[in-house]
């Protein structure tokens, strides 16, 4: 959860953190399912965009 009070580095720093592991734990469960790279590279995206808009 992103806090209120946070500065725009800390509030960056937070979310680069939380969307990098979303997009770990994204990876690593499209390689278990043998996904095509661009295929990942999409749904990454997405993941991603759709974390940071929210």
């Amino acid at each position: 959860m992103i806090s209120a009070s946070l500065t725009d580095a800390e509030l960056a720093t937070q979310l680069a953190r939380e969307t990098g592991e979303l997009l770990v734990e994204l990876r690593t469960r499209m390689l278990r399912e043998d996904a095509s790279p661009w295929y990942m590279m999409e749904a990454g995206d997405a993941l991603a965009h759709q974390f940071i808009v929210d």
